[in-house]
């Protein structure tokens, strides 16, 4: 999951992003009334710029919330990424603001397959969207995936909980018909 569990440090999250939420939660603490209130979801993002960061927050109830959140967040400027897009979503999930661009560049995928041919393509997010959190580990599930698959007969995949296309874009582009 992309979700933030509330601890000082978190031993899977890199380097930049973990500072980036550390500065997040002091700008938080700093702005809103209740900073403790609002559920933040944290993505990091590829982009030709340089690296990004999305930002998907669930407004509590509350109108005070409601109105601080949006502001402390366009008001955060963390230096370490080329830029910060986020969005807000209201308690059931519906969301309320999408960051204007929308969908970003998540990664650029270059795998080679079993076989011995690449696959290269762009893998894109919208706010909200499941990804894997560790891109590392994301390419080996995926590289896995790829050595068991055989394209003889066009397959179909059904991919229930598809994302962003994480496991089935790779499929799709080796022969396979998804559903997602």
């Amino acid at each position: 999951s992309h979700r933030l569990v509330d601890h000082a440090h978190c031993l899977l999250l890199a380097p930049s992003p973990a500072a980036a939420v550390a500065a997040l939660r002091a700008h938080l603490e700093a702005h809103l009334t209740q900073a403790g209130a609002a559920e933040l979801e944290f993505t990091l993002l590829a982009e030709e710029a340089g690296p990004a960061l999305q930002v998907v927050a669930t407004l509590p109830a509350g109108e005070t919330a409601s109105r601080e959140l949006p502001a402390a967040l366009a008001a955060w400027h963390p230096p370490e990424f080329a830029a910060l897009h986020w969005a807000l979503r209201d308690a059931e999930g519906r969301l309320l603001r999408e960051p204007p661009g929308a969908p970003f560049l998540l990664e650029r995928v270059e795998l080679t397959c079993p076989d011995g041919s690449v696959l290269d393509y762009p893998l894109y997010t919208r706010p909200g969207e499941f990804v894997q959190a560790n891109a590392a580990a994301n390419r080996q599930l995926v590289t896995a995936l790829l050595a068991d698959f055989d394209a003889g007969g066009e397959p179909w995949l059904l991919d229930l909980y598809c994302g962003a296309g994480n496991l089935s874009l790779p499929l799709a582009l080796r022969g396979a018909r998804v559903l997602g």
